[in-house]
């Protein structure tokens, strides 16, 4: 289980999707519901790679259909927690 408050979604080598979009309305109809286009955009998909970038403490994870997840490392802070289902876990705080 992931628990993130930054990210951001890539399809086709474009950024496409974040967390700052998040009931931004940007002149569109309604606002954005970015938590359901995340779980649309991944709902069929097949995770690749997942990797930690030792440098930023980011996560990347590369699904099929040419889409990546980047879970952003903003803060000292628990930005991210990852849950293992062996019951171990990481903060992002941490992966430094």
């Amino acid at each position: 289980m992931l628990r993130a408050d930054y990210w951001r979604v890539s399809k086709d080598g474009r950024a496409s999707l974040s967390s700052f979009d998040h009931n931004q309305q940007y002149g569109l109809p309604a606002p954005i519901n970015a938590i359901s286009e995340l779980e649309e955009h991944l709902r069929t998909k097949v995770l690749l790679e997942a990797r930690l970038d030792g440098e930023t403490g980011d996560l990347l994870f590369r699904f099929t259909q040419d889409i990546k997840l980047q879970v952003l490392n903003v803060s000292g802070y628990e930005v991210w927690e990852i849950k293992f289902p062996d019951g171990t876990g990481e903060y992002s705080n941490y992966a430094k």
